[in-house]
């Protein structure tokens, strides 16, 4: 597992989102954002569909295509994510990129 700042701030992040206290999970996510959005976009969008913010992680997940993040594809089957499998702006990015919607996987609510 890799323990460097950015992952670190990651899961103070997803700490922060399911721990209960909207003004740290809000502040959290800005200063992620404010520090990593640019370098990765893929967890941001990651962030957001967990935080059930579907316009932020659609606009998220585009950066993250059109930045050819690695990652991207890799977390497309996200339980986050999958939350979001019949969208149809999801399904869309998938065809971009060339990829299967997973439409068998199931999400936890």
């Amino acid at each position: 597992m890799e323990t460097g700042p950015a992952s670190k701030a990651l899961a103070a992040a997803l700490a922060r989102q399911v721990g209960g206290n909207a003004t740290e999970a809000d502040a959290t996510q800005h200063d992620y954002v404010a520090q990593y959005g640019k370098t990765q976009p893929h967890y941001t969008a990651e962030r957001y569909a967990l935080r059930k913010q579907p316009d932020a992680m659609s606009a998220w997940l585009e950066r993250a295509r059109q930045a050819a993040a690695a990652d991207v594809a890799a977390l497309l089957p996200s339980d986050p994510l999958l939350r979001y499998k019949d969208a149809p702006r999801f399904a869309a990015l998938c065809k971009q990129m060339g990829l299967t919607v997973p439409t068998d996987a199931v999400a936890t609510p």
